[in-house]
């Protein structure tokens, strides 16, 4: 039998893998570890609205994005390649701003 060699884009596929599990297993564990505490969290009504859903939607990212993000970090790559436009980036921020 002959051994299949694996190419160097095939290498780099790999390694962008396991970063992407690895990140996303470290969180999921995070979550899951103090899940109850980020469910009362969640609920509790005396903590702004916007403070609860910035935690939650940092762990959602965690999970969903952290991974590939720190891999186009890693291969630096750009985000506008992938179609992230900064159009209107300012007008976001001065709301974001203004809502707290």
């Amino acid at each position: 039998m002959t051994k299949c060699e694996i190419t160097v884009e095939q290498k780099k596929a790999n390694i962008d893998l396991y970063i992407i599990v690895i990140l996303t297993a470290l969180v999921l564990a995070v979550y899951m570890g103090f899940q109850g505490w980020f469910g009362s969290f969640a609920k509790n009504a005396e903590i702004h609205i916007l403070l609860r859903v910035l935690v939650m939607a940092c762990m959602q990212f965690g999970v969903a994005g952290l991974g590939i993000t720190a891999v186009m970090l890693i291969r630096k790559e750009s985000f506008r390649k992938y179609g992230l436009k900064s159009k209107g980036a300012i007008k976001v921020f001065v709301f974001l701003w203004n809502a707290f």
